[in-house]
């Protein structure tokens, strides 16, 4: 009968549109296991493929670059380790504007040392933004950074190069007496504590205020007079 006829042709159009789907869906498959998806926002750096060539599961076709959420990686010394966190703040200074520091926080700590250098890996988030213009950063820039590190005291601190070591273990000084005329020199034993960016704390030896030689202290003598050059007039 022609109902039966209908139902017929309907079931064969049915049964034409379900292999039409899965000749699409293979094709699609197909299509999406040719087509590389980048992990992350970034431009391509090299190329180790040519168009048409073949090439092998696990082969590297691309090199690419992150240009969004960059981080800067420092080393720091192991002493500071302990006093470290991820809410750390850091200063970034790009040596291409170092006129425009950005803050930043520290992402992740490596707690591996390198032996040799006697440092570990810190991993910083520099905020870009930094106001109306944001500063643009590429993979490759050199930078610094100062970390602000709360040792939970407060003493007093001298420059690196104001410190004297000795091979029996002292750690001298050189205080100038600045209300003698003319300034004279004494050398003075102190204990240190916390070293960082260059700034040595001194737990014992020195006061709040005395001034002491960070240039030209190697070869200096009891009592010597000395004329300040920078620092106290």
């Amino acid at each position: 009968t022609q109902i039966e006829s209908l139902r017929a042709e309907v079931s064969s159009d049915e049964a034409a549109l379900v292999a039409s789907q899965a000749a699409a869906r293979e094709q699609q498959a197909i299509v999406e296991r040719h087509t590389l998806k980048a992990p992350f926002t970034g431009v391509i750096s090299e190329r180790h493929a040519e168009l048409g060539e073949w090439v092998n599961p696990g082969d590297a076709l691309l090199e690419l670059v992150a240009t969004e959420n960059l981080r800067f990686d420092f080393r720091v010394g192991q002493d500071n380790f302990a006093a470290l966190s991820p809410d750390t703040p850091v200063q970034i200074t790009l040596d291409a504007t170092p006129d425009r520091p950005v803050s930043g926080r520290i992402d992740t700590i490596v707690p591996v040392k390198d032996p040799s250098a006697r440092t570990f890996l810190v991993r910083v988030l520099a905020d870009t933004a930094n106001g109306d213009e944001p500063l643009r950063i590429t993979p490759g820039m050199s930078a610094r950074g100062k970390l602000n590190i709360d040792v939970g005291r407060s003493g007093v601190t001298v420059s690196r190069d104001a410190i004297l070591r000795f091979p029996d273990g002292r750690v001298t000084v050189w205080v100038v007496n600045t209300a003698a005329d003319p300034r004279v020199v004494r050398e003075q034993t102190v204990s240190t504590g916390f070293e960082f960016n260059g700034v040595v704390e001194i737990v014992e030896g020195l006061s709040d205020g005395e001034v002491v030689v960070v240039r030209g202290n190697e070869t200096l003598q009891e009592g010597q007079a000395v004329a300040i050059l920078q620092g106290i007039p």
